[in-house]
């Protein structure tokens, strides 16, 4: 089995490959839910994530090339906030391009703060200047996070369209956001004005089986936003002890460890309403749920399980340095049956940055300090062969050719779009500039308490209730 840090350094090897002049990561984005492939160009959330892999890298390795690069990466982050309206260009991961608040996100925003947060800590411990970064961070932490997302129910809450809803993951991870500024900032005082209580809410929303629901509306639970929510009540667990707390993420860590497949040993989706969804199964995501479970050993919890998932994972790179995203890909909006796929489909093969870059992320937190990096073994073009298209991957393009030998698709990596494509385009189009119109504040829905969908007694994969609403 390859090491963890030849691994890193060949995924560091592809994810450059999608970088553009101005540092930015671009991708498309390939989701169970939805597919972007017209517009690739960078966005806030998978940015912040390669920020913070190469910062874990400078603090594991002490090689100044590393914070050199998470510097430049962050530039992008500045040069595309938009002070007039306190967000980042693009916070709106797999919605992109948005440059309003129609289309802005929590997450996107709270991710982008927390690495340029991270950044600014490092820099402050190396005693340089790290003004500019914090400037941005310091202005979308008070003015978008705390003024526009905070609720009088003390949660954070998401941005969707016309309506504010609680989603578990976004408040989560502003969380992790708000410990680091207020390492930055001396503002102890805001764990516990904000932190504390917005944890307190998403142990509300828990099911009884250990897993973390999306949102409030309870319509998917997926492994990877489980674990992306665990991480942030883990890192609250570090600063401020709760027994309470630390007991929900012991139930959370347990049911995902139990969720996966006993061949493939990869982790499963998750919920799709009532029903357990074993299909598609994460590659790429794998590490980033693997990884989370690791790094439990924090707080004195050890999961056996992670380590053989690890070793499924970085058998799968692929000799650019790429992970796929996944196995048995399904849109689970559609899906009815959920089994796995006969035939290979160009959703399975072909890696997207995006999941790489939160790969990156959380493996490179993996590494034991003092680590010496090897040179990349990777290299391009990189061939991927699905049921209906052969895609071709090189160092600054890549291509789907259909079975007949036409073109299907292709795109310049440091372009913004595809140059031409037949296979998805995005179900809303691409912003027009519009004249400006006075918009009415969103309107705030906050259930007090979660509604209970139950399966059918037979399935065996079914829900179990909230804590929230029946206590423990």
């Amino acid at each position: 089995m390859a090491e963890l840090k030849e691994v890193l350094s060949n995924l560091d090897f592809y994810l450059n490959s999608w970088l553009d002049l101005a540092h930015g990561l671009h991708g498309f984005i390939v989701d169970p839910r939805r597919i972007q492939l017209a517009v690739i160009e960078p966005d806030s959330a998978s940015q912040a994530a390669l920020i913070l892999g190469h910062l874990n890298l400078f603090e594991k390795t002490g090689k100044q090339s590393y914070l050199e690069q998470a510097m430049k990466e962050a530039e992008w982050l500045v040069a595309n906030y938009i002070w007039e309206a306190n967000i980042f260009y693009n916070s709106c991961f797999e919605h992109k391009p948005a440059s309003n608040e129609a289309y802005t996100t929590l997450f996107g925003n709270a991710y982008a703060t927390l690495a340029l947060s991270r950044l600014c800590n490092v820099l402050k411990g190396q005693n340089r200047d790290y003004t500019r970064f914090f400037n941005v961070a310091k202005n979308n932490m008070e003015r978008f996070i705390i003024a526009s997302a905070w609720h009088h129910s003390k949660t954070f809450v998401e941005f969707s369209y016309d309506e504010m809803i609680f989603n578990i993951c976004s408040a989560a991870t502003a969380i992790r956001a708000l410990l680091e500024y207020s390492k930055l900032t001396d503002a102890a005082s805001m764990v516990d004005e904000y932190c504390v209580p917005t944890a307190m809410q998403i142990l509300k929303w828990q099911y009884k089986d250990g897993c973390f629901t999306l949102d409030e509306r309870d319509e998917f639970a997926p492994l990877f936003n489980c674990a992306l929510t665990l991480e942030g009540l883990a890192e609250l667990c570090k600063i401020k002890e709760n027994n309470l707390v630390l007991s929900r993420i012991k139930d959370a860590a347990a049911f995902i460890e139990k969720s996966i497949h006993p061949n493939e040993k990869l982790f499963y989706y998750g919920y799709h309403g009532d029903n357990f969804m074993r299909y598609p199964l994460y590659i790429a995501q794998s590490a980033v749920i693997a990884s989370v479970l690791k790094r439990l050993s924090n707080l004195g919890l050890s999961y056996a399980s992670a380590d053989a998932v690890l070793e499924s994972v970085y058998s799968k790179q692929l000799p650019n340095g790429a992970f796929q995203s996944f196995v048995s890909f399904c849109n689970v909006l559609e899906e009815k049956e959920n089994k796995r796929a006969k035939y290979v489909q160009w959703q399975d093969v072909l890696p997207c940055p995006c999941w790489n870059a939160f790969a990156f992320e959380f493996l490179s937190a993996l590494l034991p300090e003092n680590t010496e990096m090897p040179l990349p073994s990777a290299n391009f073009p990189c061939n991927y062969e699905s049921k209906d298209y052969s895609i071709t991957e090189r160092d600054s393009t890549l291509v789907f050719f259909a079975k007949d030998g036409s073109l299907a698709a292709k795109w310049f990596k440091a372009h913004s779009t595809w140059l031409f494509g037949k296979l998805y385009i995005t179900k809303r189009p691409i912003e027009q500039p519009q004249e400006p119109v006075v918009k009415e504040k969103p309107k705030v829905v906050i259930k007090p308490k979660p509604v209970i969908k139950r399966a059918k007694p037979q399935k065996p994969a079914q829900k179990k209730s909230f804590f929230g609403l029946f206590g423990r």
